[in-house]
């Protein structure tokens, strides 16, 4: 539809020769891109993801675990975006790592751990508060 249009408003430009031709050549590859762009999108659509919901939850497992074992009400999401999910399949409260009321809470991250690391689940681990 795009490149049908864009070469139908190149075939209205005064002239002919080289203007001419160079805006059929533009339009064509302008077409070109938009289809290609299109075409990736939707193969990547069908890709397999690599962290599902499944995944999280296997992963997630050993420190929802030791969160009950240890009776943790409350876990520190460090860094907060990607944490957060981690946090919540644990069954534990979430607060944000730089808070002050979460000074001496232990943090979940993915990040290799500042201090003792309490619990390890090789995707996710649970660290002391530094």
């Amino acid at each position: 539809m795009i490149a049908a249009t864009a070469v139908w408003a190149v075939k209205g430009l005064p002239g002919r020769g080289v203007v001419r031709i160079g805006g059929v050549v533009a339009a064509s590859v302008l077409a070109a891109v938009v289809a290609a762009g299109a075409a990736v999108h939707v193969a990547s659509s069908f890709a397999p993801r690599g962290l599902t919901l499944e995944t999280q939850r296997a992963a997630v497992a050993p420190l929802t675990d030791w969160v009950d074992e240890n009776e943790v009400e409350w876990l520190a999401a460090d860094p907060w975006g990607a944490a957060v999910a981690p946090i919540v399949l644990t069954g534990a409260h979430v607060g944000l790592f730089d808070a002050p009321a979460m000074a001496g809470v232990p943090r979940l991250t993915g990040l290799p751990c500042p201090a003792e690391t309490l619990v390890d689940a090789g995707l996710y681990r649970i660290c002391a508060a530094p």
